[in-house]
């Protein structure tokens, strides 16, 4: 950024000023400098440009110092927002197939798209932590994974398969109608 030096007297009146013209900003070539780059989130990178962007034009001292409205540690700022939108562009069908693969609805999966587009690996992070994931079993008759809360397979319209009968159920047909057979004789109006 550009330096600005001001020498003044006792009294403080300024005897001169001098400006000190910003360093060249080198191009980062560190993996975690450029990881760090493209895993901001598109939508507080652009919003931040949004913001900045008509300062200049309104504050004219701005104008004259170089007021940069994108992140002057950045050599390429066009560049970093294209990055933003590529790696956000990539996470996005990643969180729609994730969501699908995991039974929710195609709302549902869309909505996930465009937060994790929005909020780039971020997104992505937090809705795969915070999702309460539907628990998933191998359905018996086409043995696919089937969430265990829905009566039917999304795959193959199959119900639970009853359990086997054992022979001690309680609530048996043949049970309740000798225990009604047994219960008007020994009743005492008999």
């Amino acid at each position: 950024m550009t330096s600005y030096l001001e020498e003044t007297d006792a009294s403080g009146n300024v005897v001169q000023s001098y400006v000190l013209p910003a360093l060249p900003v080198v191009p980062p070539t560190d993996w975690a400098v450029y990881l760090a780059q493209s895993s901001k989130t598109p939508a507080f990178w652009y919003g931040t440009v949004a913001y900045q962007w008509p300062v200049p034009h309104w504050i004219p001292a701005l104008r004259r110092r170089g007021y940069n409205p994108f992140y002057p540690e950045w050599s390429h700022p066009a560049w970093v927002g294209w990055r933003l939108l590529l790696v956000s562009l990539l996470f996005a069908p990643v969180a729609f197939g994730l969501a699908r693969w995991d039974g929710f609805s195609w709302k549902v999966a869309v909505a996930r798209a465009v937060l994790t587009f929005a909020f780039n690996f971020a997104g992505l992070l937090t809705l795969c932590l915070v999702t309460d994931w539907p628990v998933r079993v191998r359905c018996p008759l086409c043995h696919r994974k089937r969430p265990v809360e829905e009566n039917e397979c999304p795959h193959c319209r199959g119900p639970w398969p009853s359990r086997p009968r054992s022979g001690i159920e309680i609530f048996d047909r043949k049970v309740s109608e000798t225990a009604n057979t047994s219960h008007e004789a020994t009743s005492p109006g008999n």
